[in-house]
Protein backbone atom coordinates (compact mmCIF):
# COMPACT_ATOMS: atom_id res chain seq x y z
CA UNK A 1 0.00 0.00 0.00
CA UNK A 2 2.53 2.76 -0.84
CA UNK A 3 1.35 6.34 -1.04
CA UNK A 4 2.38 8.38 -3.81
CA UNK A 5 1.19 11.84 -2.90
CA UNK A 6 1.12 13.44 -6.39
CA UNK A 7 -1.99 10.80 -6.88
CA UNK A 8 -4.06 12.63 -4.42
CA UNK A 9 -3.41 16.14 -5.66
CA UNK A 10 -7.31 17.21 -7.39
CA UNK A 11 -7.12 17.60 -11.21
CA UNK A 12 -9.94 18.65 -12.23
CA UNK A 13 -12.60 20.24 -10.08
CA UNK A 14 -15.72 18.35 -10.74
CA UNK A 15 -18.11 19.83 -8.78
CA UNK A 16 -19.24 17.19 -6.89
CA UNK A 17 -20.21 19.19 -3.75
CA UNK A 18 -22.32 21.71 -5.93
CA UNK A 19 -23.98 18.84 -7.48
CA UNK A 20 -24.93 17.74 -4.14
CA UNK A 21 -25.91 20.72 -2.55
CA UNK A 22 -22.75 20.70 -0.09
CA UNK A 23 -21.19 23.91 0.76
CA UNK A 24 -18.39 22.98 2.66
CA UNK A 25 -18.21 26.01 4.69
CA UNK A 26 -21.60 25.63 5.87
CA UNK A 27 -22.27 21.75 5.49
CA UNK A 28 -20.28 19.50 7.56
CA UNK A 29 -20.21 15.61 6.80
CA UNK A 30 -18.99 12.36 7.64
CA UNK A 31 -17.52 10.25 4.53
CA UNK A 32 -17.94 6.44 3.66
CA UNK A 33 -16.59 5.03 0.61
CA UNK A 34 -16.64 1.72 -0.80
CA UNK A 35 -18.81 -1.12 -2.19
CA UNK A 36 -21.90 -1.25 -0.13
CA UNK A 37 -22.08 -4.52 1.13
CA UNK A 38 -22.56 -6.28 4.79
CA UNK A 39 -19.38 -6.93 5.21
CA UNK A 40 -18.74 -2.66 5.57
CA UNK A 41 -21.25 -2.48 8.23
CA UNK A 42 -22.74 0.49 6.08
CA UNK A 43 -26.08 -0.51 8.56
CA UNK A 44 -23.98 0.02 11.95
CA UNK A 45 -22.56 3.55 10.38
CA UNK A 46 -25.99 4.68 9.96
CA UNK A 47 -27.35 3.65 13.18
CA UNK A 48 -24.25 5.52 14.62
CA UNK A 49 -24.91 8.40 12.84
CA UNK A 50 -28.34 8.54 14.01
CA UNK A 51 -26.98 9.27 17.30
CA UNK A 52 -24.71 11.53 16.68
CA UNK A 53 -27.15 13.38 14.58
CA UNK A 54 -29.25 14.26 17.80
CA UNK A 55 -26.63 16.63 19.07
CA UNK A 56 -25.38 17.60 15.32
CA UNK A 57 -27.80 18.65 13.68
CA UNK A 58 -26.02 20.31 10.93
CA UNK A 59 -24.18 17.05 10.35
CA UNK A 60 -24.84 15.35 7.00
CA UNK A 61 -23.55 11.65 5.94
CA UNK A 62 -22.03 10.99 2.59
CA UNK A 63 -22.01 7.49 1.12
CA UNK A 64 -20.74 6.93 -2.54
CA UNK A 65 -19.77 3.64 -3.37
CA UNK A 66 -22.09 1.07 -5.36
CA UNK A 67 -23.18 -2.92 -4.25
CA UNK A 68 -26.26 -5.21 -5.01
CA UNK A 69 -29.37 -3.01 -5.78
CA UNK A 70 -31.33 -5.15 -3.00
CA UNK A 71 -28.78 -4.50 -0.53
CA UNK A 72 -28.52 -0.68 -1.28
CA UNK A 73 -32.51 -0.74 -1.21
CA UNK A 74 -32.01 -1.96 2.27
CA UNK A 75 -29.42 0.42 3.70
CA UNK A 76 -31.48 3.58 2.11
CA UNK A 77 -34.89 1.90 3.78
CA UNK A 78 -32.96 1.82 7.10
CA UNK A 79 -32.05 5.35 6.45
CA UNK A 80 -35.53 6.13 6.10
CA UNK A 81 -36.39 4.03 8.88
CA UNK A 82 -34.04 5.94 11.14
CA UNK A 83 -35.61 9.00 10.63
CA UNK A 84 -32.26 10.24 9.25
CA UNK A 85 -32.95 10.17 5.14
CA UNK A 86 -32.55 13.73 4.54
CA UNK A 87 -29.02 14.10 6.49
CA UNK A 88 -27.98 11.12 4.17
CA UNK A 89 -26.68 11.22 0.65
CA UNK A 90 -26.26 8.29 -1.36
CA UNK A 91 -23.80 8.90 -4.15
CA UNK A 92 -23.60 5.86 -6.01
CA UNK A 93 -20.49 5.20 -8.01
CA UNK A 94 -18.13 8.54 -8.50
CA UNK A 95 -14.50 9.24 -9.89
CA UNK A 96 -11.59 9.81 -8.55
CA UNK A 97 -11.58 13.52 -8.57
CA UNK A 98 -15.11 13.34 -6.84
CA UNK A 99 -13.66 11.21 -4.17
CA UNK A 100 -10.57 13.35 -3.78
CA UNK A 101 -12.72 16.37 -3.51
CA UNK A 102 -15.15 14.49 -1.12
CA UNK A 103 -12.03 13.45 1.38
CA UNK A 104 -10.94 17.05 0.75
CA UNK A 105 -13.94 18.38 2.85
CA UNK A 106 -14.78 15.99 4.90
CA UNK A 107 -14.91 16.50 8.57
CA UNK A 108 -14.22 12.30 8.81
CA UNK A 109 -13.99 9.09 6.72
CA UNK A 110 -16.17 6.57 8.96
CA UNK A 111 -14.58 2.76 7.96
CA UNK A 112 -17.21 0.15 9.87
CA UNK A 113 -16.33 -2.85 8.60
CA UNK A 114 -16.10 -6.33 9.89
CA UNK A 115 -12.88 -7.65 8.23
CA UNK A 116 -10.95 -5.12 5.47
CA UNK A 117 -7.74 -5.07 6.82
CA UNK A 118 -5.55 -1.88 5.79
CA UNK A 119 -8.11 -0.68 3.95
CA UNK A 120 -7.26 1.69 1.35
CA UNK A 121 -10.25 4.18 1.84
CA UNK A 122 -8.22 5.03 5.29
CA UNK A 123 -5.27 5.38 3.23
CA UNK A 124 -6.75 7.52 1.03
CA UNK A 125 -8.05 9.43 3.54
CA UNK A 126 -4.92 9.78 5.51
CA UNK A 127 -3.23 11.09 2.56
CA UNK A 128 -5.89 14.15 1.52
CA UNK A 129 -5.39 14.57 5.64
CA UNK A 130 -8.68 13.60 6.69
CA UNK A 131 -9.18 11.71 10.31
CA UNK A 132 -10.25 8.22 10.54
CA UNK A 133 -12.48 6.50 12.29
CA UNK A 134 -11.68 2.52 12.10
CA UNK A 135 -13.16 -0.46 13.46
CA UNK A 136 -10.82 -3.00 15.36
CA UNK A 137 -11.18 -5.65 12.54
CA UNK A 138 -9.73 -3.54 9.71
CA UNK A 139 -6.11 -4.08 11.82
CA UNK A 140 -4.99 -0.31 11.15
CA UNK A 141 -3.41 0.19 14.59
CA UNK A 142 -0.82 2.95 12.62
CA UNK A 143 -4.34 4.96 12.75
CA UNK A 144 -3.97 5.19 16.26
CA UNK A 145 -0.04 4.96 16.73
CA UNK A 146 0.10 8.31 14.50
CA UNK A 147 -3.28 10.11 15.68
CA UNK A 148 -4.82 9.97 12.45
CA UNK A 149 -7.65 9.09 13.69
CA UNK A 150 -9.68 6.47 16.43
CA UNK A 151 -9.60 3.12 16.28
CA UNK A 152 -12.60 1.48 17.99
CA UNK A 153 -14.86 -2.05 18.01
CA UNK A 154 -17.51 -2.68 16.09
CA UNK A 155 -20.34 -1.23 18.43
CA UNK A 156 -22.72 1.62 17.73
CA UNK A 157 -21.69 3.52 20.87
CA UNK A 158 -17.90 3.50 20.33
CA UNK A 159 -18.15 4.52 16.54
CA UNK A 160 -20.67 7.22 17.71
CA UNK A 161 -18.55 8.68 20.83
CA UNK A 162 -15.35 8.22 18.31
CA UNK A 163 -17.14 10.68 15.86
CA UNK A 164 -18.48 13.07 18.80
CA UNK A 165 -14.81 13.24 20.11
CA UNK A 166 -12.97 13.74 16.67
CA UNK A 167 -15.75 16.38 15.97
CA UNK A 168 -15.04 18.34 18.97
CA UNK A 169 -11.33 18.45 18.21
Amino acid sequence: HGVMLENFQIKKRTGVLEKYGIDPKNNSYLFFVGRIDPKKGVDVLLRAFEKVVRNNKDLLLIIAGTGSEQYVQNIKKLSNDLGIEKLVIFTGFISEDEKLELFESSKLHVVTSHSDVHTTTAIEAMAMGTPVIITKASDFPEIDDYKAGITVDMDIDYICKAIEELLGN
